[in-house]
């Protein structure tokens, strides 16, 4: 068992790495062509443009994966089908979920390795790519490193920890210093609205320095000019897809104590566990579509159809999400409605080959 488990194992690894690619690449085309817009304003570069697309493409294969997953389980089994590898396994006494068991383990070790991609390497892309996207709109003196963003102001220094969406921030450090370059005024705030018109700080440390003299003061809140212009607000705003689960769930805590609608973030975050049972449960849509169709057909009409279905599922799942978010429904529903249509159609097709 074991041995076929390997076999059809590696071939459906084969086959989803394959597949991955045309959408994949065809996405950061579409990509590619939308940056070309911003091409030219401010420093940005075609050459930025490239590494933009480059570090966005680990988020966009993410998200095809649950319909990958359904074309290479179709090709693997019609692959199968097609060379008499299938009648022979079901000669040898394998039943045709165990020949899929192959497929279920291979999606298993997919899901696993994106979920770690996803919360350890992806935010960190992301970032990087919308201080790049930042030279369409930036002025000098803003530079991103690892503990968040740095402006300079005249004879300020500020960081900006954490940005969130465009109307909050958190860990908002500013140091102010004389003509002659002397720390007169050190700032720090846990979190910032931000207006229009100007940043709130709230839970504002102040300390002024007089030679070796320091006055502490706390305030509540400080208003002071925006730190950062719209348009670069707007570069550096991450989406939602693009932050770890973590960062997501801090996030709409901190969007619900300042009286907004953290929908969006919520969905993603939940999108971050149903994503696997997706994919799960579209591999085990392509073992039930085989189950009925692996002695019948070609392997291109059988390839045509999951195609088809695939385009339709993937379409389906992003109308879903924005009518969920229009209509206020339950953000954890709408995340996993998906995983859940994909896991009763294999569930009534196994029981309809069965009858």
């Amino acid at each position: 068992m074991k041995l076929i488990d390997r076999y059809v194992g590696k071939s459906y690894l084969l086959f989803f790495m394959l597949v991955i690619l045309v959408p994949g690449l065809l996405f950061s085309l579409f990509e590619l062509i939308s940056q070309l817009d911003d091409v030219g304003k401010g420093s940005y570069q075609m050459v930025d443009a490239l590494i933009y697309v480059g570090l966005t493409a680990p988020r966009r294969f993410i998200e095809i994966i649950p319909i990958t997953a359904l074309l290479a389980g179709v090709i693997t089994l019609g692959r199968f089908a097609d060379t008499g590898e299938l009648i022979a396994m079901q000669t040898c006494g394998f039943s045709f979920m165990a020949i899929g068991r192959g497929i279920v383990l291979g999606t298993l070790l997919i899901a696993a390795a994106a979920a770690a991609l996803d919360e350890l390497a992806v935010p960190g892309l992301e970032q990087k790519a919308a201080m790049i996207h930042m030279k369409t709109s930036s002025r000098q003196g803003i530079t991103y490193t690892g503990k968040g963003i740095w402006i300079r102001q005249g004879g300020s220094f500020i960081n900006v920890e954490k940005l969130i969406g465009l109307t909050s921030a958190e860990g908002i450090t500013i140091y102010r210093f004389s003509a002659d370059g002397r720390l007169e005024h050190f700032i720090h705030a846990s979190s910032a609205e931000i207006r229009p018109g100007g940043w709130i700080l709230h839970d504002v440390t102040l300390k002024e320095i007089s030679g070796f003299r320091f006055a502490t003061s706390h305030r509540s809140t400080l208003a002071i000019d925006p730190v950062l212009r719209a348009k670069e607000m707007k570069a550096l705003e991450l989406p939602p897809e693009g932050l770890s689960a973590l960062e997501l769930w801090r996030y709409t805590k901190a969007l619900k104590r300042s009286g907004q609608n953290p929908d969006h973030y919520l969905l993603a975050f939940w999108r971050k566990f149903s994503q696997p049972l997706t994919a799960l449960g579209m591999a085990l849509v392509a073992i039930a579509f085989m189950s009925g169709q692996a002695e019948r057909g070609t392997m291109g009409g059988r390839i045509a159809l999951s195609v088809v279905a695939g385009l339709i599922l993937y379409f389906l799942d992003q109308v879903t999400m924005q009518v969920g978010l229009l209509w206020g429904i339950r953000p954890a529903a709408v995340a996993f409605a998906p995983s859940a249509v994909a896991w009763l159609a294999a569930i009534s097709r196994f029981r309809w080959s069965a009858a």
